[in-house]
């Protein structure tokens, strides 16, 4: 991990460490040692938790909504689905009302 670390002097009293490019999850604690011109030390620990990206559910489009006439009996709907820090691996249709004679055909597409 060493090699990630990167030591920015902000002025002639600071120094900080920019882990920013090479933590991932876990909890990590870091010792600063100062010494003054006698000598001396002085320690101090930090403790840095860093926790999982979250994941961001995806997001389903169905599409408009959708009107027929008699005697048209049947349509096709596609939907379609993004998902900003994954990938879409499976659509599926599920009637949720409606008369019972209304069927699905086709409704799930796994994209694995």
């Amino acid at each position: 991990m060493d090699k990630y670390l990167v030591l920015l002097l902000q002025s002639a009293m600071q120094l900080s460490t920019d882990y920013s490019k090479c933590l991932v999850q876990g909890v990590y604690q870091f010792e600063l040692t100062v010494t003054d011109n006698s000598g001396a030390t002085g320690k101090d620990t930090v403790q840095i938790t860093v926790n999982p990206a979250p994941n961001i559910p995806p997001v389903a489009i169905a599409g408009n909504d959708i009107t027929i006439t008699l005697p048209t009996n049947s349509i096709v709907v596609n939907g379609t689905g993004t998902d900003a820090d994954g990938t879409i691996i499976n659509y599926e249709w599920t009637k949720i009302s409606g008369p019972s004679t209304g069927i699905i055909s086709n409704a799930a597409l796994d994209k694995q």
